[in-house]
């Protein structure tokens, strides 16, 4: 990855940030490698923390979190509960 692009995704996740955090069960925002199938494929996307998945079917269309952001793939991810030990 280049610095050219890790700076075209800073931009696009500073720029999407706000509205994505306004989305329901959304609870972070960040830069990473995408995952499919369980396994970190070598693509990097904005990354879409979520309390837990829900089927898209059981949203309405301005809740759903769009598969890319500027020709920048998004995944969502559900984010584990944090504990305090």
């Amino acid at each position: 990855m280049t610095m050219e692009n890790i700076s075209e995704l800073k931009s696009v996740k500073k720029k999407y940030s706000a509205y994505l955090l306004s989305l329901p069960n959304v609870e972070g925002v960040g830069i990473g490698l995408k995952v499919s199938g369980g396994n970190k494929t070598q693509q990097t996307a904005i990354k879409v923390f979520v309390k837990q998945k829900i089927s898209p079917d059981k949203l309405t269309e301005s809740e759903l979190i769009p598969e890319q952001l500027e020709g920048v793939p998004t995944d969502v991810e559900v984010l584990a509960p944090l504990r305090a030990d």
